[in-house]
């Protein structure tokens, strides 16, 4: 009974958790890419401009794409100097600034209305779970942050949850937008090219820009004395998630649903041998005087108990697993597993319904043939 509750709490651990990543996955690739393709250059000392480097390598934007820069600047600000957050790995990073000019032209880009900030004004983005809510804290209780000695009004009323270009994950832990004048003495960090496709030829597209992280890791580029350059697409990025999380969804489920089988399969084993064992014992009954309806329902109670005896404590012990999975899993997007928790528990009790329903009707079909 214990090893058939444990296989039960991993059934339905595995598979709440697996649809669950699965959505995970999903929803985090689609905050991850934001625009069809991105060039993204890292610079050493130089502060290069993404522009001006792929003029250099002889890289055409053509006619049927339509293509947006920007830059972000790291002043040495760090996230805890403004935020309160226990997770070490957040206190050191770095925030990122943005020019408002720039997050203008990425509005623009995308066809929505573009932002007025005063001088004494900033905006916070950032799609990182772990951040999100210290910022909207911090928000809530003073709007106002110190930047180099100067306090400035947080104009959104809370984070706002986007990725300024494509990647393989969501990674925009914290971007401070601030007016142009702040940045003109520092050196572009990062300089990045976002670009959408406006007609169906992906495939060539593609192609070109993966071409750059190719080159590059082939120190086609040693010469431009930049830290890297990569070209990355959407296509790319939902291709190769793709593949792991159908490899991954199919082993959770596979392997979920044999537990599953198994041990409803074992109980029923276990419950009809059980019958053909105690066969003298209902006659014993029947000559006290019970009745067919008093040993249907002595078989119907003992069958009951012996099947939810495993699957209430693997229940138990499955609530807190989920719990525990779905916070693993709200670090990397907010999603919500009760969907997939019930669609777990719909599989799970009709495969249980039907085997205790059999093993009911077979225990009394041998007992009644014995009488």
């Amino acid at each position: 009974m214990s090893l058939i509750c444990l296989m039960l709490f991993f059934t339905i651990v595995s598979l709440s958790a697996g649809i669950g990543f699965k959505t995970t996955i999903e929803a985090g690739l689609k905050k991850a890419t934001a625009f069809d393709a991105s060039i993204i250059l890292t610079n050493k000392d130089k502060g290069y401009n993404i522009e001006d480097i792929l003029n250099q390598i002889n890289f055409k934007i053509s006619k049927n794409e339509k293509s947006v820069a920007y830059n972000e600047y790291v002043t040495g600000i760090k996230a805890s100097d403004f935020l309160t957050t226990g997770d070490m790995d957040f206190k050191n990073v770095n925030v990122v600034f943005v020019k408002i000019s720039d997050y203008n032209e990425i509005l623009k880009f995308k066809n929505q209305k573009e932002l007025n900030l005063n001088k004494d004004e900033i905006l916070i983005l950032s799609v990182s779970n772990k951040l999100i809510n210290p910022i909207n804290e911090k928000i809530k209780n003073n709007n106002k942050i110190n930047i180099n000695g100067k306090e400035y009004l947080i104009k959104n009323p809370k984070a706002i949850e986007e990725n300024l270009q494509t990647q393989n994950m969501a990674n925009n832990r914290i971007t401070i937008i601030i007016n142009d004048e702040f940045l003109s003495g520092y050196k572009i960090s990062t300089s990045v090219l976002n670009v959408n496709y406006l007609d169906k030829n992906r495939e060539e597209y593609n192609k070109k820009y993966a071409k750059i992280s190719e080159l590059f890791l082939k120190g086609e580029y040693k010469s431009l004395n930049i830290d890297y350059i990569v070209g990355m697409t959407k296509d790319a990025v939902y291709s190769k998630s793709k593949g792991f999380t159908t490899i991954l969804l199919f082993i959770v489920i596979y392997l979920g649903i044999v537990f599953l089988i198994t041990s409803m399969a074992i109980l029923a084993l276990q419950q009809l041998s059980e019958a053909s064992d105690s066969i003298e014992r209902y006659k014993a009954l029947r000559r006290l005087g019970a009745n067919k309806r008093m040993i249907d329902k002595t078989i119907f109670v003992q069958t009951l108990i012996y099947f939810s005896l495993p699957v209430i404590l693997a229940v138990i012990h499955s609530v807190v697993g989920i719990k525990v999975t779905s916070d693993f899993m709200n670090n990397l997007a907010k999603i919500d597993i009760r969907s997939s928790a019930l669609v777990t528990a719909l599989v799970f009790t009709v495969i249980y319904a039907g085997y205790f329903y059999t093993t009911y009707v077979g225990y009394k079909n041998i007992v009644k043939s014995n009488l």
